[in-house]
């Protein structure tokens, strides 16, 4: 997956990746603004997404 992040969002992409995609066995990570990841466990996709949306809307 890829996340984007702009400047204005207070989110480092490549940390928040890497947070979400941890705990369920992925691999990930980037610079603040644009970061890059895999899940090793397709079901775990939801788990991550939400937690990614989750890191935005704060």
């Amino acid at each position: 997956m890829i996340v984007a992040a702009g400047a204005d969002t207070g989110v480092d992409a490549g940390q928040t990746l890497k947070a979400a995609l941890e705990p369920h066995g992925g691999r990930g990570g980037g610079k603040a603004r644009l970061a890059q990841g895999t899940v090793s466990q397709p079901d775990s996709l939801a788990a991550v997404l939400a937690s990614l949306l989750e890191a935005f809307a704060r």
